[in-house]
């Protein structure tokens, strides 16, 4: 079986931690993989043609909100040409609402929700098995087509995270290019705007795990890591504790991306954060919205109030790269109130402060 695994990026200067993660769990276990990146500005029959010559059994693509319309007709057009084709949909724009997706898009024969690496591999072996196997009511993290008929299996239970091998063999060929990194899976916080709070519960990636992954970067002397964790820091004592290995091992030029929870910033942190080199760490804040009506609207128990003393000391350093994010079009703010929100934020003049819409697909 010919197992193809592709994306469409955003930029160019990005990766896919996705593909990297799944193809690594394959190859380990003698499922041969491959890995194909593009980006949205990539021409859409340039990738059919790409996609179409490597002639796979198996498609898996990793779906997003910036790509979800072009991967969909994409897919479509692929199962035309190879109407044998497995075409495997997975990701956060299509896992989350996965029964109504494959309800509507036909060519899509499954879609992997929740963790893929191991429901990949399960759905690999069911198919393996024989050519005709519909029989898929054993992978965990599936939603699959029976004839005709949809049917959504249990979750997969959680993944160890230091069973997940290095992302990055391919690093040597990754020059200048953001390098995605996941330390924990979950969140602490139920933000109903947030994909991630359907997921309860954080799990952590041993601290002997990190620090192996983090030397191969730090040796390679990469641009930039930014950790996709949504809260880096959701145990302060932990985050402390890899920060200061990190400060310890610093080459002088990579730089590490996190989202933290400034609420959760002790004195011990502030502390030590005002110690580093200038451009070690960069921090994204996640406001989002001054206005308390409209953060618990969307179920997000974070203070304003409670934000202001950490942030303040944090930018008063001057050494850590810092953003203040906000949405806009949450509910109960209107426009002037987030007008309000935006003058509040830029106050304390951080580094930058990036507005992102609140999108309902």
């Amino acid at each position: 079986m010919k197992i193809i695994l592709t994306t469409l990026n955003s930029k160019f200067t990005h990766t896919s931690l996705a593909l990297r993660l799944i193809g690594n769990w394959l190859n380990e276990r003698n499922i041969p993989s491959k890995w194909l990146e593009y980006t949205i500005n990539t021409p859409i029959y340039q990738i059919i043609g790409d996609l179409y010559r490597e002639q796979p059994d198996l498609l898996i693509f990793s779906v997003y909100i910036w790509n979800g319309r072009e991967t969909r007709m994409i897919a479509n057009e692929l199962k035309k040409l190879l109407p044998n084709c497995r075409i495997v949909f997975g990701g956060p724009e299509v896992s989350f609402d996965s029964i109504p997706e494959l309800e509507k898009n036909l060519y899509i024969d499954a879609i992997v929700f929740g963790e893929g690496e191991r429901a990949v591999e399960q759905l690999i072996q069911e198919w393996t098995k024989s050519a005709d196997s519909v029989h898929l009511e054993s992978v965990s993290g599936l939603t699959w087509r029976n004839k005709g008929q949809v049917i959504m299996n249990g979750p997969q239970e959680p993944l160890n995270m230091d069973l997940l091998a290095f992302p990055y063999p391919d690093l040597d060929k990754l020059n200048n290019r953001i390098l995605y990194y996941e330390s924990s899976r979950g969140c602490p916080f139920n933000c109903s705007y947030c994909l991630s709070s359907a997921t309860k519960g954080v799990r952590f990636k041993s601290d002997e795990a990190f620090e192996a992954d983090m030397l191969r970067f730090l040796e390679a002397k990469v641009m930039q890591v930014k950790f996709i964790d949504r809260t880096f820091n959701a145990d302060p004592k932990r985050g402390l504790r890899l920060w200061k290995w990190l400060a310890a091992h610093d080459n002088g030029i990579t730089n590490f991306h996190f989202e933290i929870t400034a609420e959760l910033l002790r004195q011990e942190d502030l502390n030590f954060l005002s110690q580093l080199r200038p451009g070690l760490f960069q921090f994204e804040i996640g406001i989002q919205t001054t206005m308390k009506e409209a953060s618990e609207a969307v179920n997000r128990r974070l203070s304003f109030d409670n934000l202001k003393i950490p942030v303040i000391a944090l930018l008063a350093s001057g050494n850590v790269h810092v953003h203040l994010d906000l949405i806009a079009g949450l509910p109960n703010e209107s426009y002037e109130r987030f007008l309000q929100s935006f003058d509040e934020c830029i106050q304390f003049r951080p580094s930058s402060s990036p507005t992102g819409f609140f999108k309902i697909d």
